[in-house]
């Protein structure tokens, strides 16, 4: 009798933890379009250039991919809009798509001590980071079509 008490147990425990890991997996999606859809909006980027530089790899000639990226991945430090700081708690959530948590942090670390004014310099100077260490920020992101939560 005790062995079918825990073995129900361990199945409803099993069944709610797929329900949390689907529930979290829409909420990081949700934060990740809303902040992408924020940019966009932001910086004249869009969804057009967005699937063009992940498809062939070429970044468009105007500085709106840069300040695509700034938007995404920073945020306003102090009163300043100006002054930027990293914003590791939507990267994590952007890189936890593929990596582990220790990796996705092993990455950011790299990149934290970027300090640049100005919205574009510091998403060219973000993209320059992940690039030196093999990666396309463009493709973590936000979300286009035909990608996996």
């Amino acid at each position: 009798m005790k062995l079918l008490i825990l073995t129900f147990a361990l199945y409803i425990g099993f069944v709610l933890s797929q329900e949390y890991y689907k529930e979290s997996q829409r909420h990081k999606r949700n934060y990740i379009t809303s902040r992408q859809n924020f940019c966009y909006n932001e910086t004249g980027f869009d969804k057009e250039k967005h699937t063009q530089i992940r498809l062939t790899r070429a970044y468009p000639l105007d500085i709106s991919y840069f300040c695509f990226v700034g938007c995404a991945t920073t945020q306003p430090k102090g009163l300043f809009l100006s002054t930027r700081s990293m914003n590791t708690t939507f990267l994590l959530e952007a890189l936890t798509r593929t990596f582990t948590v220790e990796e996705a942090n092993n990455i950011i670390d790299k990149c934290k001590d970027i300090n640049t004014n100005g919205l574009c310099a510091t998403g060219r100077s973000i993209h320059e980071c992940f690039a030196k260490q093999g990666f396309m920020i463009a493709d973590w992101i936000g979300y286009l079509d035909g990608d996996i939560v």
